[in-house]
């Protein structure tokens, strides 16, 4: 009966034995196979990223067309609001100039007067006597206070008479434009150590 009992003893051992080594041996294949399924997860995901990365960089850049039509459109009204500047800016300049028609029975086609006319400068020191000799410092500083004003060059124009205005300080020159065949009568008047300056300009008619 002892022997019984020990052979009883050993048989249990001897099973729990192997019920403990399949039991180590399955937490070994389960914590291989977690290893192995973790390194391919994490392995593999960042190959794929690098994969996805370098696809990502190597695609060209499509440009929508619509966008390029719209960026001209932006470009052409900012051109159209610069050109509504300017000619806001040309129309107040012109709007300064003052344009009266001449008398119905003179020989006056219109009168213009601009209050932004400047002295021209002057060479001249001293007190100042007007002289019409053709040449002098006085004469060719009228030359240019008549070119100033109707933006005519010398070249342009042909002067008819320079002569005085009623005052030793003040003068007129008769001209005509070369290009138009436009006469017109410039009147100017000095101002001391600034130079001629001129005062209006009578466009006459054409007879």
């Amino acid at each position: 009966m002892e022997n019984n009992i020990q052979q009883s003893r050993f048989e249990r051992h001897n099973k729990k034995r192997k019920t403990n080594l399949i039991l180590n041996i399955s937490i070994v294949i389960v914590l291989a196979l977690i290893l192995i399924i973790g390194t391919q997860l994490l392995f593999g995901g960042k190959k794929e990223e690098v994969k996805t990365n370098n696809e990502t960089t190597t695609q060209p850049i499509k440009t929508d067309p619509s966008e390029k039509e719209n960026e001209n459109v932006v470009g052409q009204d900012e051109s159209l609001q610069e050109e509504e500047v300017i000619q806001d800016k040309d129309l107040s300049m012109e709007g300064e100039i003052s344009i009266t028609e001449g008398d119905p029975g003179s020989n006056i086609e219109k009168i213009i007067e601009n209050p932004n006319w400047e002295p021209i400068g002057t060479e001249q020191t001293g007190e100042h006597y007007a002289t019409y000799e053709k040449g002098s410092v006085d004469w060719n500083e009228m030359i240019q206070a008549i070119t100033y004003a109707t933006g005519l060059t010398e070249e342009e124009m042909t002067l008819w008479r320079l002569e005085n205005n009623g005052s030793p300080q003040d003068a007129k020159g008769t001209i005509e434009n070369k290009n138009t065949g436009e006469k017109m009568i410039v009147y100017i008047t000095w101002i001391n150590e600034k130079g001629w300056k001129p005062t209006k300009i009578e466009v006459l008619k054409n007879e």
